[in-house]
C-alpha cells in the first residue's frame, strides 16, 4: 500500500519573491496605443486637449514615451508646433534626443502608425486603464509585503494600511479627471 509523501511544512513566501515575480510578469500596457496617441499627437495638434482630458505622461509605460509626451506637451503650450521635426530639433537643443531612442525612433512610430486622430481618445482610455492596473499592482505588493511581515502591527493597522493604499490609488484619479491640463487656445474657445 502507497503510503502519502510526508508533506514539508508550508514555509512563508517570501516578499522578494512577490517583488521577482513583479518585474518578470509583463505590467499591463500596450505599447501600440501609446504610439498611435504620441504620434497623433504630432500628426494633429488639435487633439491634445482631449487627450490631456484623459492621461498624464506618467499614465505612460515606457519612461521615453513619458519623456515624448511631456515634450509634445510643453511645446504645444508655448504654441509651437510639435511635428516630428521640430520635435527632434526640440530635443536635440534640450539634449532629450537619446532618453527618447534617438531620432531613429521617432521616425520608426511616425512610419508605422496611422496619422489619424481617430480612436485617440479612447486609447487614451485604455492607457489610463493599464497605468491605475499597474498602480494597483505596486499598491497590493505593498500591502502584501505588510501582511507577510506585519511585524507588532495589530490587524486594524494593517487593514487601515491596505485600504488607505487603495483609496490613494482612487483619490489620485479622482484628482487626475478633476485638474485636466488644458491648453491656452481652448480656454480662449470657451471664453468667446
Amino acid at each position: 500500500m502507497l503510503q502519502p509523501k510526508k508533506q514539508k511544512p508550508c514555509q512563508p513566501f517570501l516578499i522578494d519573491e512577490y517583488l521577482k515575480m513583479e518585474k518578470l510578469q509583463s505590467q499591463p500596457h500596450s505599447l501600440n496605443m501609446e504610439h498611435q496617441v504620441l504620434v497623433s499627437i504630432m500628426m494633429n495638434q488639435d487633439c491634445l486637449s482631449d487627450v490631456l482630458s484623459v492621461i498624464t505622461k506618467d499614465d505612460f509605460f515606457l519612461p521615453k514615451h513619458r519623456v515624448l509626451f511631456q515634450e509634445c506637451v510643453f511645446l504645444a503650450k508655448k504654441g509651437d508646433v510639435a511635428d516630428p521635426s521640430l520635435l527632434v530639433e526640440h530635443l536635440v537643443a534640450t539634449g532629450k534626443l537619446s532618453q527618447v531612442g534617438g531620432e531613429e525612433y521617432l521616425v520608426d512610430i511616425v512610419n508605422r502608425c496611422p496619422h489619424t486622430a481617430v480612436n485617440t481618445v479612447l486609447y487614451c482610455h485604455r492607457i489610463k486603464h493599464y497605468a491605475v492596473c499597474r498602480q494597483l499592482i505596486k499598491t497590493c505588493n505593498e500591502v502584501m509585503a505588510l501582511a507577510y511581515e506585519p511585524k507588532d502591527l495589530k490587524t486594524e493597522d494593517v487593514l487601515d494600511f491596505a485600504e488607505s493604499k487603495i483609496m490613494a490609488v482612487q483619490d489620485a484619479i479622482t484628482k487626475s479627471r478633476k485638474q485636466e491640463p488644458r491648453l491656452y487656445k481652448d480656454v480662449a474657445k470657451q471664453a468667446i
